[in-house]
């Protein structure tokens, strides 16, 4: 710990804990400022602006600062339907279509997988085209009006985030095939279930650049949501590992400090996790 007579700034106190420095006191940034924890809270919470809520909490201030890419995909159509509690994803393929549908909680305002797109050798064929000639744009203006809330997040003594979602075998796992299918599939088809993981991890590659090209945000987050409940760890280290290595390095070559979300149930993971570029 720092000299306790010596206070730091909040941001500064965020920078030293992820660069493994000194710190005044222990940081504090808890995952309350989203509709999934605030809608179920009694107000005046649940009305709350992020900012307001973490201040009121004496938090450690954390704030978005991104931009969308648009994604390209010549090989596929793809459509989303919000029906009143379900979410129904069709992807259509020059080999035929997929459809996944989520329920949504009214409450928590989240998704939960209902039925999943993925779940015979065929469908995992098909998945092929998704990630097929895949490219990514981003808009200047978008690109230049983060710039400036990344300055209005200095101004206000935070540090900024963006990130990206699941690496190739855990978007599987939790999206489109489910643990089950996911673990049959990469059984019984090693060679095309490798196959689209390949070509999942080269989409990931083009996306990751896309979003981290005139990135000005402090800590760029791989939510990668890893937990054994899901995979054992010679999954986590045969299949996330390379991944989450490669994607590590890129963002901190762009001078950005990756962080890694994991979800629970890690400590036989740890040494692994340890040891990432993040």
């Amino acid at each position: 710990m720092a000299d306790r007579g010596t206070a730091m700034t909040s941001r500064g106190r965020m920078l030293a804990t992820l660069r493994r420095e000194e710190v005044d006191r222990f940081p504090v940034w808890l995952k309350m400022a989203n509709p999934t924890w605030s809608s179920s809270q009694p107000e005046p919470y649940r009305s709350m602006g992020g900012t307001a809520l973490l201040q009121a909490c004496g938090c450690d201030i954390i704030r978005g600062c991104g931009f969308p890419v648009q994604a390209l995909r010549p090989r596929v159509e793809e459509s989303i339907e919000i029906q009143a509690d379900r979410r129904v994803h069709r992807i259509r393929t020059p080999d035929g279509e997929l459809v996944g549908i989520e329920g949504l909680d009214p409450v928590t305002r989240s998704a939960h997988p209902l039925v999943y797109p993925v779940t015979t050798a065929e469908q995992l064929g098909r998945l092929r085209w998704l990630y097929t000639d895949t490219s990514y744009r981003a808009d200047p203006a978008r690109v230049e009006a983060a710039r400036r809330q990344q300055q209005v997040a200095v101004d206000a003594d935070s540090i900024t985030m963006c990130g990206i979602g699941p690496g190739p075998l855990m978007h599987l796992v939790q999206h489109l095939c489910g643990p089950a299918a996911a673990v049959y599939l990469m059984t019984d088809e090693p060679a095309l279930f490798g196959e689209v993981v390949a070509l999942m991890h080269a989409d990931r590659l083009r996306e990751l650049a896309a979003r981290i090209d005139g990135l000005a945000a402090d800590t760029f987050w791989l939510t990668e949501n890893t937990s054994t409940s899901l995979i054992s760890p010679s999954l986590f280290r045969t299949w996330c590992v390379p991944h989450l290595t490669a994607y590590g390095s890129m963002v901190r070559g762009k001078g950005i400090i990756p962080v890694h979300h994991m979800c629970g149930m890690l400590n036989a993971l740890l040494e692994d996790i340890d040891a990432l570029p993040a």
